[in-house]
């Protein structure tokens, strides 16, 4: 029996519903209710432990408006500012403070002068101490055509499938980008991500045009920003301690409570690592206070009592939790998923 699907976006969103469920079934991290089947175990002391210096305030940062660039859609668009606040908004849903853009234009006229000079040769920031980072997202390229393309038929069969596509355009966008992170107020070059996204759409009638252009740009710009958004957020990932250890007897698994919660934007699913801290070997004289990371085990965030400043953390791998110490660091990871790479279409269809 052949099955017809006249969109073949029924045939994605059934995929889409079908890796959801795939990756929500594959978690087993503990949940709030399963808190009571956790018992306090005991924790042995780290090497080194964290200091009242050690804080979990959100780290700052500004964000300097990207130029629009000599393309006219891109500048009728506002396309640089539009990249600006995707940045801005993808800090700040995970936990990152972005302060007054007022300083925006200073810093820009002093990141300037830095990059013209091989960067950190130009006199330190000299502004208000409001922020630990500059960034600097740039557009380096954008692109929008549309094309006419002739409907026609596909067929599948091994799966019985015909899938019917209409005449119409085409429409394409493209935007490339980099994002620049810089200390405060040494001007310092600390990375730089690189951002890639598109977008399309299928219209019967309409033939390229400035409004459906414009809106497909900033939709790839979105898809850029969203594109590079773990590599970015590492560089503001949040950072806390292991504090104490519950243990599930029945089901021989730990979970370890940590000083981060929501307040640094972490959610449940999300990946940490916890590494032990130690002195630098060879350290001497102001480099003694060094301290070099070894990554003891990496883990998930559960839903057990996730709150502003704690939350509870179970390891990949339970054989390594006599290694973890209370006093151990514990970073977020920031990682892109399939689900994260799914069109929008998808994503929709799966919530």
């Amino acid at each position: 029996m052949t099955h017809r699907l006249a969109h073949p976006q029924l045939l994605a969103i059934g995929t889409g519903v079908w890796i959801a469920l795939s990756l929500g079934a594959c978690t087993s991290a503990p949940t709030a209710k399963d808190v009571h089947a956790f018992t306090a175990a005991p924790l042995a002391d780290a090497e080194v432990l964290p200091t009242a210096e050690d804080n979990r305030t959100r780290i700052k940062v500004v964000v300097v408006d990207a130029a629009d660039g000599a393309d006219r859609l891109a500048q009728a668009t506002k396309l640089g500012a539009h990249l600006s606040r995707q940045v801005e908004e993808l800090l700040a849903r995970r936990g990152v403070e972005v302060v007054d853009d007022a300083l925006a234009p200073k810093l820009d006229e002093e990141l300037r002068k830095a990059e013209a000079l091989n960067n950190g040769k130009a006199e330190a920031y000299t502004g208000p101490k409001v922020a630990k980072y500059a960034l600097k997202p740039q557009l380096t390229e954008n692109t929008y055509a549309a094309v006419f393309k002739e409907g026609r038929q596909l067929s599948n069969g091994a799966l019985g499938l015909l899938l019917n596509s209409s005449s119409g355009y085409e429409h394409k966008a493209s935007v490339k980008g980099v994002v620049r992170v810089y200390e405060l107020p040494t001007l310092k070059l600390v990375g730089a991500v690189n951002l890639d996204g598109s977008a399309d759409r299928h219209d019967a009638r309409q033939a390229a045009n400035e409004t459906l252009g414009g809106a497909l740009l900033k939709e790839a710009a979105s898809s850029a920003v969203n594109n590079g958004s773990a590599e970015l957020l590492n560089y503001f990932a949040g950072r806390g301690y292991v504090v104490q250890k519950r243990l599930n007897a029945e089901k021989k698994q730990s979970a370890f409570q940590v000083s981060m919660g929501t307040t640094l934007g972490l959610k449940a699913g999300d990946k940490v690592e916890v590494f032990s801290q130690r002195p630098a070997d060879g350290a001497t004289g102001k480099a003694a206070q060094a301290m070099e990371e070894v990554l003891v085990a990496s883990g998930v965030v559960s839903s057990m009592l996730l709150q502003e400043d704690s939350a509870w953390i179970v390891l990949d791998d339970e054989d390594l939790a006599p290694r973890v110490r209370r006093g151990d660091l514990v970073k977020q990871k920031h990682t892109r998923t399939l689900f994260d790479s799914l069109p929008g279409v998808l994503k929709s269809s799966s919530l």
